[in-house]
């Protein structure tokens, strides 16, 4: 029965015991190579009734929590690169606490990046605009810490998470803690490489309560992400950088056409 109780002809239980009996027989060398697993566990895994999760991963954060939704990579997996986690290649951190205070503002000379500010752009690989300053007091005082240009903003609590807003940043700037800070090391993986490839995730996919927009750092770092060889990572960026510059010229255009539109009903109405 399923959780309204109604009765269902579908019983896959039994498929799923004889992959379980398959699995136990199986080396386990070969329980990390898809290839080599038992055929009823291939058949469950390629409808998407079935994970392989290492004990490990399921320990991380000690509460072995057990929803395969948590663990699921998503996106297709290309068997030319090899996938890592996200936290192999980068940095990632919380922003500061926001200065409380009009004194950590008057004269703000370093800008301070919430939520808001990159949502008002929802993507941007060279993002400046801030509403808000700080000044030298609320550095020295408050201990801010600044976060280098090139930093991956990526919303991981309140609202905004699941608007799955993201920037590059342009410039050193102090971030507000309801964001993820990601700094790459760029002898492994390109900034923008990165943060094209982040711009594909749904932060639904990975939260682990529906009901509760909020993500940790360790599953943000957990994401498993494509590493090919730097200059194959320069050549993607180049191709999605001609993309969407080709992009951004037809939207010029559909504005130019929908102004003029709009002045050929001005003019029927009679407006001047």
């Amino acid at each position: 029965l399923g959780a309204q109780r109604r009765p269902s002809d579908r019983n896959d239980l039994p498929e799923v015991l004889a992959a379980l009996r398959e699995w136990r027989e199986m080396d386990a060398g070969d329980a990390a190579t898809p290839d080599a697993w038992p055929p009823a566990l291939q058949a469950l895994a390629a409808r998407g009734a079935a994970l392989v999760v290492d004990k490990a991963r399921l320990a991380a954060d000690g509460d072995y929590n057990l929803s395969g939704e948590r663990y699921r990579e998503r996106g297709r997996r290309s068997a030319a690169y090899p996938y890592v986690p996200l936290k192999s290649v980068a940095r990632i951190a919380a922003g500061n606490s926001a200065p409380q205070g009009e004194e950590y503002f008057q004269d703000g000379e370093f800008p301070f990046i919430r939520t808001a500010d990159v949502g008002a752009v929802h993507r941007s690989d060279r993002f400046t605009g801030t509403a808000d300053r700080v000044n030298r007091k609320a550095v020295d005082e408050l201990r801010l810490r600044r976060f280098p240009a090139e930093t991956i903003l990526f919303p991981k609590s309140g609202a905004s998470t699941f608007l799955n807003h993201r920037a590059l940043t342009g410039e050193p700037a102090y971030v507000s803690s309801h964001l993820a800070c990601i700094v790459c090391d760029n002898d492994k993986a390109l900034s923008k490489y990165v943060y094209h490839l982040l711009c594909q995730i749904d932060a639904r996919e990975i939260t682990p309560d529906q009901n509760y927009p909020s993500l940790r750092l360790s599953e943000i770092g957990d994401l498993q992400i494509p590493l090919p060889p730097l200059d194959v990572q320069r050549e993607l960026v180049g191709e999605v950088e001609k993309r969407q510059k080709a992009i951004d010229g037809h939207h010029q255009e559909i504005r130019k056409l929908e102004d003029a539109i709009q002045a050929a009903v001005g003019r029927a109405w009679g407006d001047d």
